[in-house]
């Protein structure tokens, strides 16, 4: 994870976009009282897709395509969201004698009608600001402008110099900028507790692979990849992840599959890195799919783009792909000007069967068929030597 630096003037991170609506803050609270007096203001009223005044806060009633289960959970109140899921057994501290974590207030992006764009003073927190110069101001604010953070300082100088701007209170609070996850599979949410029936447990990756991944990937279908995104997104706005890098595999609905994620990252807010994984585990059809279907998006995201999207071209690893399929993705890639997103040497046999194949090893064949650079992701990298280090040092390769 890494975390965006907040300073005046530059864009919010997106996160849960509520058409229309006004969530400015994804609310981490760790107080029992604070989450009650949330519940009585507000209490879901079901399906809908329009706004309700209820106190003086615009409320946006999630439309019932969108996790419709989460409609049961805390709703949004003005510009913050409480998160029951601090509340349940496995509350940090509730056991240990540890004191309870400190609320926290992610910023997340602005998505406001027209009319509804007045600024906003967010006081009284504890602001972490990824500046080296300034990481801390205590007692601190934070002006927000439609998109843009356009003060910080101390709360008594804030509200002094913008007496009129909509106030939210973030005592006893930390406001921090928003989680970035550089490597992850949505589909993946759709494995949890899947136990290993009939086999025994996994002891490598290619047993991990062979008996779960792989057998799970071939049975997805677009209903299946829709719901597991969901799920994912949930997660990931709940706790403050407002750009998520996905690697995605489905090898029997291909052609088309990341517009599918692509709508529901854009519906949620939040910011999104797309890709299929090209491999040739599937048959050289599937793998000429693949690059296909990164082509098109990357494409897509060009033509059209949005702040919200953008693509890469997806490699599973070096051991499932033959050398042309992975040249026909360097200079797909490469004829596109896009990076590459790869599993490096996650686990040994990526290293022995690349080393058998080709006398190489994982980096150093990467580097030499062009896939490595700065605009590409190398996740994993757990069975690298010192050479393979430097290669990524001096290729200016990103590691996941």
């Amino acid at each position: 994870m890494h975390r965006r630096q907040l300073q005046t003037g530059k864009p919010l991170p997106p996160a849960q976009k509520l058409q229309q609506g006004r969530a400015v803050l994804a609310a981490r609270h760790g107080h029992r009282d604070a989450l009650a007096r949330c519940e009585q203001l507000i209490q879901p009223v079901g399906p809908g897709d329009a706004f309700q005044e209820i106190k003086g806060q615009a409320v946006r009633i999630l439309p019932a395509g969108f996790v419709p289960h989460m409609l049961a959970s805390p709703p949004v109140i003005g510009r913050a969201r409480y998160n029951k899921m601090a509340h349940g057994r496995r509350q940090i501290g509730a056991k240990s004698g540890c004191p309870p974590p400190a609320p926290v207030l992610y910023l997340v992006h602005r998505q406001t009608a027209a009319k509804e764009q007045c600024p906003m003073l967010i006081t009284n927190g504890t602001l972490i600001t990824m500046d080296p110069g300034r990481p801390l101001i205590a007692d601190g604010a934070l002006r927000i402008a439609g998109d843009r953070i356009t003060d910080i300082g101390n709360s008594a100088e804030l509200a002094a110099r913008y007496p009129h701007d909509e106030a939210l209170d973030a005592g006893g609070m930390l406001v921090l900028p928003g989680f970035i996850c550089v490597h992850t599979h949505f589909y993946g949410a759709l494995s949890r507790g899947i136990p290993p029936r009939g086999i025994e447990p996994p002891a490598d990756l290619r047993a991990r692979l062979e008996n779960l991944w792989w057998r799970l990937d071939k049975a997805l279908r677009p209903e299946d990849i829709r719901s597991s995104v969901e799920v994912c997104l949930v997660d990931a706005i709940r706790h403050g992840t407002t750009t998520l890098i996905d690697h995605h595999a489905s090898p029997r609905c291909i052609d088309g599959i990341l517009d599918l994620i692509a709508e529901i990252t854009s519906q949620a807010g939040v910011r999104a890195c797309l890709c299929y994984e090209v491999s040739d585990r599937d048959g050289p059809e599937a793998a000429a799919a693949g690059i296909r279907e990164n082509a098109r998006f990357i494409r897509r995201c060009q033509t059209n783009p949005s702040p919200l999207l953008a693509g890469l071209m997806g490699l599973h690893a070096s051991f499932t792909l033959s050398d042309k399929t992975l040249q026909e993705a360097v200079e797909t890639a490469r004829g596109l000007g896009a990076g590459c997103h790869i599993h490096a040497a996650e686990g040994k046999v990526d290293v022995s069967e690349t080393l058998r194949r080709t006398g190489k090893r994982v980096l150093e064949r990467l580097q030499a068929a062009g896939v490595l650079g700065p605009k590409t992701i190398a996740a994993h990298c757990v069975h690298i030597d010192d050479f393979e280090v430097d290669i990524l040092r001096e290729t200016h390769t990103m590691v996941a």
